[in-house]
């Protein structure tokens, strides 16, 4: 059984969504897909853009990452 469909038949159709801020927008729409009303709360992740080569690589891999998973959910209609 899906989640979804437990939270429903608990009578729960409100969620709190924690995530973190890249990764928030394309939650919401799946919660809100199924039906959901959501609450965002970002996490308190903080993003910091003055950091070493390391750092800049790694915020790089972060968004590639957010922009293939909101690719793949708007392919498979999510």
């Amino acid at each position: 059984m899906q989640i979804h469909a437990l939270l429903r038949a608990r009578g729960v159709s409100k969620v709190m969504l924690v995530a973190d801020a890249p990764g928030l927008p394309r939650a919401m729409r799946a919660f809100e897909r199924v039906g959901f009303v959501v609450v965002p709360e970002p996490s308190a992740g903080v993003l910091d853009l003055g950091g070493g080569p390391e750092d800049r690589l790694n915020l790089l891999r972060q968004l590639a990452i957010e922009t293939v998973g909101r690719l793949y959910y708007h392919l498979a209609a999510f």
